[in-house]
């Protein structure tokens, strides 16, 4: 977090190739560097900056469902989805 310019506690934005949420940083130590880890499929899928504390930010909007498909099932990968971090 502190290579990416991201305090703790902070606001920031989580996108994907299809779309853009936000989250709360939260460190913790039994997680990797470069990994983040949110519940799937909570919050609102509308939250914007000022509302996801209130509303969190859904995970659905990340998801690619035209590539990175299960290989067994054919769903669309539902974690280990690449994205990009910023300060909101």
């Amino acid at each position: 977090m502190a290579a990416a310019g991201i305090e703790d506690g902070a606001i920031i934005e989580i996108s994907s190739p299809t779309a853009s949420i936000f989250g709360l940083a939260k460190a913790d130590e039994k997680v990797r560097p470069g990994v983040i880890s949110m519940s799937h499929a909570f919050g609102d899928s509308e939250a914007g900056k000022g509302d996801v504390m209130t509303k969190g930010g859904s995970t659905n909007r990340l998801i690619v469902d035209n590539d990175h498909l299960d290989p067994i099932t054919g769903q669309a990968m539902q974690s280990a989805i690449p994205v990009r971090i910023a300060a909101a």
